[in-house]
Order: C-alpha cells, then structure tokens, then sequence
C-alpha cells in the first residue's frame, strides 16, 4: 500500500473566514430587522418618544423608530475584532457573538449582558434575536460553502 498524501487544511483561516462571512449576514440581518416590518417587534410609542427627545447625534442619523440603533455598540459589536465581539475556536466549529465584559454606553450592565437581554427578551422589553443559527436555504450557508470550497482547492493546489 502506498503511503496515504496528507492534506493540510488551515482550519484557523477556514474559521476566521467563515466568521466573517457570517458577521456579514447578521449585520446585514441587523439593519433590515432595525427598519422595522420584520420578525422584530416594533419599539413602543413610549421608547420612540424617550428617542426623540435625545440629542439626534445619539442615534447616528438612525430616525427614532430605528430598534436596537440607539448607541450603536450592539451593531459594532458585530465586526470582527470590535469591543464587544466575541469567537471562540471549539473542536468542532466556532463559537461567534457579542460578549465579553465590555461595558454598554449609559449602563451598568455589559455588552454581553444587553445582547442576552435582546437575544431572549427581559421583562417588559420583547426578544429582538440578533444572533441566528442559518438554515440549509440561508444564502450565508451557501457563502460559507463557497469558503470553505476555495479553502480545499488551495490545499489541493499546494499538495
């Protein structure tokens, strides 16, 4: 028998991109859901007024019924590398989020603490998901596919 070719796959690479690819589909996810007419629900009349009477430069431009765009440090958190931002290497995959005990603007709590309390919904304030597990129909599924295929073909083309 002849001695088997091992193949080097560069997991790390493969992660730190699959990473990438999906941050991009939460933020792009973020920003429609913020607009409203989504699976989010709507801000109560209550918050859109609190929002209006605030400086508009708080809200970045955001109208007062944007959801979840208040100070912004959520959707940073979204970038790779951002305070907030969380990944995590694990045997079997890659564990992606906002975390960590980077503090939230105005708050006492911390960043992870707010995004729990959005993922899930705390009290009177509603269950906003900004994290998503993807679906086989996701088109991130297929973007993650498509990294992972240029990740085998280089290898292969190093061997």
């Amino acid at each position: 028998m002849a001695d088997p070719i091992r193949l080097v796959v560069d997991n790390k690479r493969l992660k730190r991109l699959i990473r990438r690819v999906y941050l991009a589909a939460v933020r792009e996810r973020y920003n429609r859901l913020s607009r409203g007419g989504g699976e989010w629900p709507p801000l109560s009349p209550v918050t859109i007024a609190r929002k209006q009477s605030r400086s508009g430069s708080r809200l970045g431009g955001e109208p007062p019924s944007a959801i979840l765009k208040d100070t912004g440090q959520l959707f940073n958190a979204l970038e790779p590398g951002a305070p907030g931002n969380t990944f995590r290497d694990t045997p079997d995959g890659i564990l992606v989020g906002i975390g960590g005990p980077v503090a939230h603007a105005g708050s006492t709590a911390t960043m992870a603490q707010i995004a729990e309390f959005h993922q899930v919904g705390a009290g009177k304030l509603p269950a906003r998901p900004i994290m998503f597990l993807p679906t086989e129909s996701d088109p991130v599924v297929a973007q993650m596919m498509q990294v992972a295929g240029r990740i085998i073909d280089e290898t292969a083309e190093g061997a």
